[in-house]
């Protein structure tokens, strides 16, 4: 039956007789709604869509329905998880016990923080206190491990020109390199946005 019903033709079928019947909330538990991973998974564990976030979480395995079941549905239809990005954030990624082994990769780790950007300023203070504790890349590339962020500043060329003559020990400070986060021009708020998540900053002397 499941080689049948992860074909989107049967399984919108199938859905649509569930529907028409009434029997689908009996079916809730079962796995029978077909993935854009052309898996099959309960309607608690399949969000309906991502909205327009869908490429800058692509990096996750989340259960997205399949886009021509998608489709065929609104999103009332079938019960399935609705998509809030402020809820995602509290209560799927961080959440996640692999979270930090996830951002440990820098392309993962640069969606990641790319997608918090976009939302961030309806964070909750108490959500942002939530993200302080997620590892991020330093300027060299080195990864910044979540034990570490007390260390974080953002890029400064003082402090780097120390790092780099070994006037300080590499694991004392770290330094954010914004500009390597960012897709466009570096704007207060994308400062802002840092400085939020509890990076530090030093400016120059001069």
């Amino acid at each position: 039956f499941r080689k049948w019903l992860i074909i989107p033709q049967n399984n919108i079928s199938f859905l649509r007789v569930l529907i028409d019947k009434g029997w689908l909330k009996t079916f809730k538990n079962e796995e029978i709604f077909l993935t854009r991973n052309h898996g099959l998974v309960s309607c608690n564990a399949c969000y309906y869509d991502l909205g327009d976030d869908q490429s800058l979480l692509s990096w996750l395995e989340i259960s997205v329905l399949n886009v021509e079941v998608h489709d065929s549905f609104e999103a009332g239809d079938l019960n399935l998880a609705i998509y809030s990005p402020i809820n995602f954030v509290a209560n799927d990624l961080l959440t996640n016990k692999n979270i930090n082994e996830i951002l440990s990769n820098p392309v993962n780790n640069l969606r990641f923080y790319q997608f918090l950007f976009k939302y961030y300023i309806d964070f909750p203070e108490k959500l942002f206190l939530r993200l302080g504790h997620l590892s991020l890349v330093n300027y060299d590339g080195r990864l910044i491990e979540a034990k570490d962020r007390k260390r974080v500043y953002l890029l400064n060329e003082e402090l780097r020109q120390l790092l780099d003559n070994k006037a300080l020990p590499e694991s004392h400070i770290y330094l954010l390199d914004i500009t390597r986060y960012s897709t466009g021009e570096i704007t207060p708020e994308w400062k802002m946005f840092w400085l939020r998540l509890g990076i530090k900053e030093v400016l120059d002397s001069s």
